[in-house]
């Protein structure tokens, strides 16, 4: 395995929430008001439901994942601009899953489109 390859294995939220306050403080402080929601959405929305804390699990897992992967992602381009397969071989994912998540870092302009080499575009945190 390369130096620089992540580990597959699956952190905890605390862990990743830690990595994403290092990487994006703005987006911890997001994550750390969910946390101190989670109790807000066991009880019944409007229209009489309630959550189990299965579904809440579920939810929040979702959020957490997609955003460690993006911060794991910014993490691997902030040195050297790299392609999203590049991206997705040193993250151990698929190069979909990656390209989806590039457009919307994008769209946040947290990276950019550094060059296009040989019809590959080449991707660096901003």
């Amino acid at each position: 395995m390369a130096p620089d390859k992540f580990e597959l294995e699956q952190p905890s939220w605390e862990e990743m929430l830690a990595a994403i306050e290092k990487q994006r403080p703005d987006m911890g402080e997001k994550l750390q008001m969910l946390l101190g929601r989670a109790s807000f959405l066991k009880e019944k929305n409007v229209y009489g439901e309630l959550y189990s804390d299965r579904q809440v699990e579920i939810c929040f897992d979702a959020v957490f994942r997609t955003e460690y992967l993006r911060t794991r992602i910014l993490d691997t381009i902030r040195e050297e601009a790299r392609s999203v397969k590049q991206i997705a071989e040193l993250l151990g994912t698929s190069p979909r899953e990656i390209l989806w998540e590039v457009v919307e870092l994008r769209r946040k302009n947290l990276l950019s489109l550094e060059k296009i080499d040989d019809r590959t575009p080449l991707y660096r945190a901003s």
